[in-house]
């Protein structure tokens, strides 16, 4: 973490846009990709971003298996 003069530390507690929650959902590699821009500036944007795309794979491969189940 950056710190400067004062000691302050200069991270973020602000939360992923809705909108970019929304694209690393259903694109996980951005997902990662704002995660590992945002890790040491912003920890909880990063950690939704990293959320976000975990829970798009695993969407993703429930809707394959679900479609390769029932293709018949």
């Amino acid at each position: 973490m950056f710190e400067n003069k004062s000691g302050y530390s200069q991270t973020s507690n602000k939360d992923l846009h809705f909108i970019l929650k929304i694209f690393s959902l259903c694109l996980p590699i951005l997902g990662f990709l704002i995660y590992a821009k945002k890790k040491n500036s912003e920890p909880k944007a990063a950690t939704s971003a990293c959320e976000m795309a975990i829970a798009g794979i695993f969407i993703g491969i429930s809707i394959k298996l679900f479609l390769y189940a029932y293709q018949r």
